[in-house]
């Protein structure tokens, strides 16, 4: 009887297991597309930066002011 118990909680907490590597490896996916995205968002902010710093330093340069 005792073996048979130990046998069930084993099963319980192979499937927990289980369970809980499924949530990280989803959690994991998440996390990478969250990464993808602000390291887009950066890039794109860092280029109109330099965009609008090119162009400040043109209008000074030229002497007009926006």
């Amino acid at each position: 009887m005792h073996l048979k118990a130990l046998e069930r909680e084993a099963k319980e907490i192979c499937l927990q297991l289980k369970q809980s590597v499924f949530r990280m490896t989803q959690y994991r996916e998440s996390l990478k597309e969250m990464y993808r995205e602000l390291t887009e968002m950066c890039h794109k902010l860092n280029m109109e930066l330099l965009q609008n710093k090119d162009k400040g330093e043109r209008t000074f340069r030229l002497g007009i002011w926006d």
